[in-house]
């Protein structure tokens, strides 16, 4: 289950890492090639508002979990907007110290935003230890029990189809009555497990319930750890670069080289 959930979560990281990536490219495009300062904060702060917008929709953060950084993740749109003053600074006609001086200011503010951002992101996309699961209810996303490894804060978007736990009466399980025969269900509809039609096991039942799972014995196969480890990525190179560009700062950028 863990696969079809964090798939999900997988394409939400995936869509407002490019929204972010598009006002980043929008601002060193528009600022480079068409030197249109003012085009640049229009473009970059529809593209914010789309950033936030998603984010707001898909991450609710439950009562009860324990947040770190709580409405942290609106860091990653507001970055932005010192990036595109420190931007317009660097690009300005006119050399003035000062103007250097500030643009490293906004430049550390954007990175430094940047660096919650990305564990904010990190934190949200975690599972619950005490997710107890959804409760059953028409309409709505139904977890079963112990499906716990599941990150709470998208509860609203998990649309996982789980099988049922038992069948109620009057419903019936057709593919598997077709494959056994008109056996069927019987035994868990009626609550009766006396009788041959009961007792009679079937032979690719027996099998599966002998033969483990392929996965069971393979640690690699963690969807929540991989996604987890990306995510752990992106906080430290923000790190990195925040150090290297205090370096630059400190003995001038070509210093190095």
């Amino acid at each position: 289950y863990q696969h079809d959930i964090y798939a999900r979560v997988g394409i939400f990281l995936g869509f407002v890492h490019y929204f972010q990536s598009l006002c980043f490219y929008g601002l060193g495009h528009i600022n480079i090639e068409l030197r249109a300062f003012w085009v640049a904060y229009a473009c970059t702060f529809v593209l914010a508002v789309l950033l936030a917008l998603v984010l707001r929709f898909d991450i609710v953060p439950q009562a009860g979990r324990k947040q770190f950084l709580p409405k942290c993740e609106f860091l990653g749109p507001l970055a932005i907007l010192p990036a595109a003053v420190g931007m317009s600074l660097e690009f300005r006609v006119e050399y003035d110290p000062t103007a250097i001086a500030l643009c490293w200011v906004f430049v550390f503010v954007a990175y430094i935003m940047q660096l919650v951002y990305s564990l904010r992101i990190l934190e949200i996309v975690l599972p619950d230890e005490k997710f107890e699961g959804l409760g059953e209810r028409l309409g709505t996303s139904w977890l079963p029990e112990g499906w716990t490894k599941v990150p709470s804060s998208f509860y609203h978007v998990l649309y996982a189809v789980a099988p049922p736990t038992k069948l109620q009466p009057g419903q019936h399980d057709i593919v598997r009555e077709v494959k056994e025969g008109g056996r069927g269900a019987y035994g868990e509809v009626t609550g009766d497990s006396s009788g041959a039609a009961a007792e009679e096991v079937d032979d690719d039942r027996r099998y599966h319930k002998i033969i483990p799972s392929a996965f069971s014995d393979v640690e690699a196969v963690n969807p929540w750890k991989l996604l987890a480890a990306i995510c752990a990525l992106l906080p430290c190179m923000w790190v990195f670069l925040i150090f290297g560009t205090a370096i630059d700062v400190a003995i001038g950028e070509q210093a190095l080289v």
